[in-house]
């Protein structure tokens, strides 16, 4: 076994080992996602934030334009030999479908039951695929409750704390109003939902968010630069990915 693919299978053993929390909506939660070494050579290889300017320009939201940003294959083209080496490996390693195999194993019950339909079978049109990108949010950026769109199947949101980072730049669990309905929801009004726990920004910790109709979180907004690696599963339309 290559050292590359003994990584990800270490990362894989943390992820299957670790047991799905169910209230107040299915979640994962890993204090130490990736092997110590392959952490270390993030951390070493995270980019001046003046190297990262991809834009998530599908939103229709000023503060995801204005304020979030990820390592784009452009940007990775960019930097330099070593860099360019490292994010394009780990981006192979983690999208060559073998996470992704073992995750949907792990969930897919859960998403067939919350959305009364196998995705998973029954749509051929459909595409299921995973995309991994190294993000920077920048001071000013924050997240209201919401439960994600509905083409996202599941999420890891990787936190990358720097030195002196902010324990309190996690994502916010909240328990909020059950929707019967399936729909993208996000709401900004605050007296529905009750704060159920904040993840600590803590190194090499995780937040697996299971796309469900109520899995609602969010991000207070922040005011320093927060580095994560955030990767989805996705269910999209094949024309459409």
């Amino acid at each position: 076994m290559t050292p590359a693919k003994s990584l990800q299978y270490n990362t894989i053993y943390n992820v299957m080992n670790t047991p799905i929390s169910m209230w107040p909506w299915p979640h994962l939660r890993l204090n130490n996602i990736f092997p110590e070494l392959l952490y270390k050579k993030i951390i070493e290889n995270i980019p001046d934030e003046t190297e990262i300017t991809g834009s998530y320009k599908n939103k229709n939201d000023d503060n995801y334009q204005q304020n979030r940003y990820f390592l784009s294959d452009d940007d990775i083209e960019g930097l330099k030999i070593s860099k360019k080496n490292f994010w394009k490996n780990f981006k192979i390693m983690m999208t060559d479908g073998n996470l992704k195999h073992h995750i949907l194993n792990k969930i897919k019950h859960i998403v067939i039951a919350d959305r009364n339909k196998n995705i998973f079978e029954s749509d051929k049109n459909i595409k299921i695929y995973d995309t991994c990108n190294l993000t920077l949010d920048l001071p000013g950026f924050g997240l209201s409750p919401h439960t994600d769109v509905s083409e996202k199947i599941f999420t890891f949101i990787i936190n990358l704390p720097q030195k002196h980072s902010n324990l309190n730049l996690g994502t916010n669990i909240i328990s909020g109003p059950k929707i019967k309905e399936y729909n993208d929801n996000f709401n900004t009004n605050y007296e529905k939902y009750e704060l159920c726990d904040k993840i600590k920004f803590s190194e090499n910790s995780a937040l697996g968010v299971i796309k469900t109709k109520n899995s609602w979180h969010s991000l207070d907004i922040i005011e320093e630069n927060r580095w994560t690696i955030q990767y989805t599963i996705w269910a999209k339309p094949k024309n459409d990915t």
